[in-house]
């Protein structure tokens, strides 16, 4: 599949020249450091690469820089949303000035939490 192979070469490219922020963000989430919970950058979902993704929780995580404030761009990021969200997966949006250890933290434990699956523990990593 060519398609598939071009996706996967684009998300290589994107995890090897990360902005900014998407550097600082997985700096922050890589290794289990937030919440103990296991994360994958730039992965290939339903013809998307997304910039953080949780599998155990069908977790997506979208870091937005200054780009995202456009209109166009804007609605383009509300219908990927609706379809990831149509199809079982959380959808978080952080704008770039907002990658801090404490925001992140606070918006992934209430995204976990919101699904049900208790609030993860600090130190495991999983609901209570």
């Amino acid at each position: 599949m060519v398609v598939k192979r071009t996706k996967l070469a684009c998300a290589k490219m994107l995890r090897q020249h990360p902005t900014k922020a998407e550097a600082e963000a997985w700096k922050l989430l890589r290794n289990r450091r937030i919440l103990g919970l296991k994360f994958g950058r730039e992965k290939p979902l339903f013809g998307f690469i997304v910039d953080v993704y949780c599998a155990e929780h069908r977790l997506v995580i979208e870091i937005d820089g200054k780009i995202h404030d456009t209109p166009e761009i804007r609605a383009a990021d509300q219908d990927r949303t609706s379809l990831l969200e149509g199809r079982g997966f959380t959808v978080i949006r952080i704008p770039n000035h907002q990658v801090t250890e404490d925001e992140m933290t606070r918006k992934i434990q209430g995204a976990v939490c919101a699904l049900g699956s208790g609030p993860p523990s600090p130190v495991l990593g999983r609901g209570g």
